[in-house]
């Protein structure tokens, strides 16, 4: 092997972790898009830190949910909260003014919004 084709070999070796890590943050991971998807859409009402305290929840008959109550949301299976996001909250007949995310939202990304709501538990 002469010394060109070496050190193109060398050189190869030792890029391509790089760039396999590169391209692994890339992609976002299902949190980090849940949460740009939370900014957009749910923050208003539940609040940037999950508490419920959005700007538009003061004129809320019912306040938003606070994601950082633990038993509450201890009881809710991801599946749950999906639907709540799905279909709005007035169908689980808790007289909220949650609205039903289907028409905007895909199902991929309703669970990237569920697995961020999940993180403020553990905060």
């Amino acid at each position: 092997m002469t010394a060109r084709p070496r050190h193109a070999a060398i050189l190869f070796a030792l890029l391509l972790p790089v760039s396999f890590a590169w391209a692994q943050r890339a992609a976002p991971t299902e949190e980090v898009r849940g949460h740009e998807i939370y900014q957009l859409y749910c923050a208003h009402c539940h609040g940037l830190g999950g508490k419920g305290d959005g700007p538009l929840a003061y004129g809320l008959a019912v306040p938003p949910r606070d994601f950082r109550d633990r038993p509450h949301m201890e009881r809710r299976s991801d599946g749950e909260l999906a639907e709540h996001i799905r279909q709005g909250c007035e169908r689980s007949h808790s007289n909220t003014m949650m609205p039903n995310w289907a028409s905007v939202l895909t199902d991929e990304d309703i669970a990237s919004v569920v697995a961020y709501i999940r993180c403020f538990q553990r905060r």
